[in-house]
């Protein structure tokens, strides 16, 4: 049986405040316990959370949270997090001046968050569908404030779907570190290319 869902940016309103605490917070808390080693954070930290913290997640102006919503029970299936305006990586900062017009202050960095896709959605191509709106919108958005555009994702080294899933959508991988068990990849501005 096919689920139909659609492509939703939550809304920093009182809708996608009641959204948020109704649908999202069982969704990420969910996600915690079934699959923890994907996130920065824990279930034992954000489930005792006030609906407050949740509250102010959503009304935060830096992120931007996308989501596919099953249409049948408004349950989301996928959902990515993009915070802007964060600093630019430092390892990132000598291949930005070599080769862009942009000096990095002038960049809107973008960095993907809180990724995850519900076992019962996954390898539909779902969470391709929820990273390429996130793309379009954060690009909307700093094409709009005439800023070039720069994505960031740090992926676990071990987390081949998700790195495979980015490197399609365009992200390449600029720094592995096995220190950290992570993978940067970058979706460069136009003008990078």
């Amino acid at each position: 049986m096919t689920t139909e869902y659609t492509i939703e940016l939550i809304q920093p309103d009182e809708a996608g405040v009641a959204f948020f605490l109704t649908y999202y917070k069982a969704f990420r808390l969910e996600a915690l316990q079934n699959d923890p080693s994907f996130f920065g954070s824990t279930y034992a930290r954000e489930a005792p959370m006030p609906d407050e913290f949740w509250r102010n997640r959503v009304l935060n102006p830096s992120a931007k949270t996308y989501v596919a919503v099953d249409l049948a029970d408004r349950g989301i299936l996928s959902s990515v997090t993009m915070v802007r305006d964060v600093p630019v990586p430092p390892e990132l900062r000598t291949h930005l001046a070599n080769g862009t017009a942009h000096d990095e202050g002038d960049m809107m960095h973008w960095a993907v968050n809180g990724v995850y896709t519900a076992p019962r959605a996954r390898r539909r191509g779902i969470a391709r569908e929820v990273m390429t709106a996130a793309i379009k919108g954060t690009r909307d958005i700093s094409s709009s404030e005439e800023r070039p555009c720069l994505i960031t994702v740090l992926v676990k080294n071990d987390n081949t779907s998700a790195r495979a899933l980015y490197e399609k959508l365009g992200f390449e991988v600029t720094e592995c570190s096995e220190e950290e068990d992570t993978t940067r990849l970058v979706l460069w501005p136009a003008d990078k290319k």
